[in-house]
């Protein structure tokens, strides 16, 4: 009698005449389960929809509804079909966990309501999206918790796609395709916080590969490494790379991004050490301060990890040109410089204008770092015919001279390098190697929207 008892509350509360009390049947239940975030505002648009659909379900004409009435006829005759289904389980149970089933339909119910009436947000975002127009989305208004709610249920009624009169009836793989780039671009153009991130990343991890452009997740991965290692996110890149090696564990292309990664938290020139006391000012000023353990780790063995990674790469690939010329530098790095000469080398034999411009330049470092000022002017030289007017050439070159005692030779040198007009990390490949696949993120993501809209 109180399980009869519990789902004819339920059913009244969804489909019958008093409406009133539904909002607060609903909403308390849903708050007690942490089911779904119910602010007064969501509250207020469960009790919008339910007082506009007062009508008694088994005598409603639908002939006699206009469109936009017999579309919210649906979602309710969907809301309790979903009860029903969950209450219908309770047959030859306890009286005790026949009871939980039909607290299970209250939230259930909840959820369905909230879903339905930001699912239908969700999916007009995404149009607009998909049709070019980025500055309107306004996901920024869901806090990261109403994003996986959100996600959680899209993805949970999967077989509910496009089905009428479901809060789900417009979502397909490529539309959630469309929506995990709603979110990159979230933050990569909107700078919006990094949880649209995690939100992208949720969604193509249940998106179909074959009903996916080809190689989308693995381009998406490797876009979202260029944005966050250009963004100097370092904390976020290790894990997102680390995430995509997982995934992609034989893709050359992922496993040189990760050996660049590590390559760049080793250099030299990047230091994790605490920032200045004037940045720190307020509580933290006299605060200890020291680098997440993640990245001690990739600063003291970045350079053994980043070779791992390239090597591992040339075994797959022997003629893939970036991990030839990467692996070249940390051999130079790491105090190997005959090897490092042999990789850049090969670099330059098997890659384009950009990799045979820095293999030269590479080649040149090596060579100076052996004495050997003669053979690094040539290196130099060479570096600056394959790329005219860059400007790490004409400075290697003017400090090599310099060093020979040819001090008029690098006045030259050094005046090329100061002509350029301005600062393009586009127009000196040198400038954009530290960030490793940066200098593709653009190119990738653009790649990628065409592929949704």
């Amino acid at each position: 009698m109180r399980i009869l008892t519990v789902a004819c509350v339920l059913l009244l509360a969804v489909a019958s005449r008093p409406f009133v009390a539904a909002p607060f049947c609903i909403s308390s239940v849903a708050a007690e389960h942490d089911i779904a975030p119910q602010s007064p505002k969501a509250v207020a648009q469960i009790h919008e929809v339910l007082a506009s659909v007062q009508l008694d379900l088994r005598s409603v004409d639908r002939n006699r509804l206009d469109a936009a009435a017999r579309k919210q006829y649906e979602h309710v005759v969907f809301l309790v079909d979903e009860v029903l289904h969950i209450l219908k389980e309770a047959k030859g149970e306890s009286e005790m966990d026949a009871l939980s089933l039909a607290r299970q339909a209250a939230v259930e119910v909840a959820t369905l309501f909230w879903a339905q009436m930001n699912g239908s947000e969700y999916a007009r975002q995404i149009d607009r999206y998909r049709a070019g127009d980025v500055k309107s989305i306004v996901t920024a208004e869901w806090t990261a918790s109403d994003l996986a709610t959100l996600q959680e249920f899209l993805l949970a009624h999967k077989s509910l796609w496009g089905r009428p009169g479901s809060p789900v009836e417009k979502f397909d793989d490529l539309t959630l395709a469309a929506a995990v780039m709603l979110h990159t671009d979230s933050v990569v153009y909107l700078r919006m916080p990094g949880e649209h991130l995690e939100a992208a990343r949720r969604l193509l991890a249940a998106i179909d590969d074959d009903s996916l452009p080809p190689r989308f997740k693995r381009n998406w991965y490797l876009a979202v490494a260029g944005y966050l290692q250009g963004e100097l996110s370092l904390v976020p890149a290790v894990a997102h790379v680390d995430d995509a090696v997982a995934r992609f564990p034989d893709d050359p292309d992922i496993l040189t991004a990760a050996g660049a990664l590590n390559e760049f938290i080793a250099s030299p020139g990047v230091d994790l050490s605490p920032p200045p006391r004037s940045q720190r000012a307020g509580p933290l000023e006299n605060a200890h301060w020291s680098p997440p353990p993640v990245l001690e780790r990739r600063k003291r063995d970045g350079l053994k990890l980043a070779e791992e990674f390239y090597r591992k790469t040339l075994t797959s690939d022997p003629r893939f040109a970036e991990a030839h010329l990467r692996l070249g530098r940390v051999l130079y790095l790491s105090g190997r410089l005959d090897a490092a000469l042999e990789e850049c080398r090969l670099a330059a034999t098997v890659g384009d204008a950009r990799v045979r411009y820095l293999a030269s330049l590479f080649a040149g470092a090596v060579r100076e770092a052996n004495g050997q000022r003669a053979e690094a002017v040539a290196a130099y030289r060479e570096a600056g015919r394959e790329c005219p007017g860059c400007p790490s050439a004409s400075i290697a070159l003017s400090h090599a001279l310099y060093r020979d005692g040819q001090r008029d030779a690098a006045t030259v040198a050094i005046d090329a390098a100061l002509a350029g007009k301005e600062v393009d990390l586009r127009a000196d490949p040198w400038w954009s190697y530290p960030l490793g696949p940066f200098w593709q993120r653009d190119d990738l993501l653009a790649a990628l929207r065409k592929a949704v809209r």
